[in-house]
């Protein structure tokens, strides 16, 4: 296990992701990416939603190494980019940056794709696609079922004697199988301010709901704050659910944070699971944590069929970006890279 040391004090770093099929050895997921010209990149947007006046933020990681020249055309099927301070031109249609805003420029109502070709020094090359739907105002989801507060990677709430809502194509929990301590405690509550961060958009308006991801946080009781406070959330969040949901799989080290992503609704042991992706965010530096969930969170809403193959791939991007944006971090770089563990069913 590699270690990572940014105060002086060993701390082992963990990015363990495993993928489980039912009934038999989960498909192997590549060691690494093909060989050969291209570059490893990996796109992310800000928000899945954007006002059709408003402007969201794209950015593109590259693997490539330190110091390389690198060039970036970002092109958009409607709209334009935010011009560079000092020119002449409010919106221009490409974009020549590693980050840029785009912005629809009053676009129908619909989704539009952004996409980024990036060519290193050498001539090798790669590229992504983002997709970002547009709305004609801003649309926050009805707070009033279930207790639920978003949908997509947005926020939902698991309230103490409720269940999942029925016919989401991919399900993700948020769980800490104990009450953190004096040595986890910023790292617990860097995943939940982080998870309060993610804005509240209703996307269920304009996509099945086997196309979307819904991110589950145990709770004994629905805050009384709108949105909710991170001490409320502290305070009414449901261990024991927690536990009884991480106990739907094998024993993780470490009492997390834990991020799962099931096909099917977690239900306890002795039951049945789908295929999963497990982050084990026990030992990972506070400061990679905001970084961490923003990629997730972009990845999840990006994905509109959830299936064995494609949470797979959810799983190598998100590898991939987290290695990438480390930057400096070597041993964070390096345990990404390699504590990616195929394991069968129990």
């Amino acid at each position: 296990m590699s270690n990572f040391d940014p105060h002086g004090t060993k701390a082992s770093i963990v990015l363990l992701i495993l993928w489980v099929a039912h009934g038999c050895l989960a498909e192997g997921l590549p060691a690494d990416q093909p060989h050969g010209s291209g570059l490893q990149v990996v796109c992310s947007l800000e928000q899945p939603v954007v006002w059709a006046q408003g402007q969201v933020s794209a950015a593109v990681l590259v693997a490539a190494p330190k110091g390389s020249r690198v060039r970036y055309l970002w092109t958009a099927t409607a709209g334009g980019f935010v011009a560079k301070p000092g020119s002449q031109a409010r919106l221009n249609k490409q974009g020549d940056e590693a980050n840029v805003q785009w912005s629809p420029n009053g676009a129908a109502p619909g989704v539009y794709t952004v996409t980024v070709q990036v060519t290193d020094a050498t001539g090798a090359s790669g590229s992504c696609s983002l997709d970002a739907l547009v709305k004609e105002k801003k649309q926050r989801r009805d707070a009033s079922d279930g207790g639920e507060l978003g949908s997509e990677a947005a926020r939902a709430l698991l309230v103490k004697g409720r269940t999942e809502r029925k016919g989401y194509g991919l399900y993700s929990y948020i769980l800490f199988a104990a009450r953190p301590d004096a040595n986890n405690s910023d790292r617990f509550h860097a995943v939940l301010k982080s998870y309060l961060n993610l804005e509240n958009v209703n996307l269920e308006a304009n996509f099945r709901l086997a196309q979307l991801n819904v991110t589950y946080v145990p709770v004994t009781a629905a805050p009384q704050e709108d949105p909710p406070t991170l001490i409320s959330f502290l305070a009414q969040y449901d261990y024991s659910r927690a536990r009884f949901l991480l106990a739907s799989l094998p024993r993780e080290e470490g009492d997390g944070p834990f991020i799962v992503s099931s096909i099917l609704p977690l239900q306890g042991p002795g039951t049945e699971t789908g295929p999963y992706i497990i982050q084990n965010l026990s030992t990972v530096p506070v400061s990679v944590i905001p970084l961490w969930m923003k990629q997730f969170r972009s990845q999840t809403t990006q994905q509109r069929v959830w299936e064995r193959k494609t949470i797979g791939n959810m799983a190598l991007e998100l590898r991939t970006a987290i290695a990438i944006a480390a930057e400096g971090l070597p041993m964070v770089q390096k345990a990404v890279s390699s504590l990616i563990v195929i394991t069968p069913t129990p």
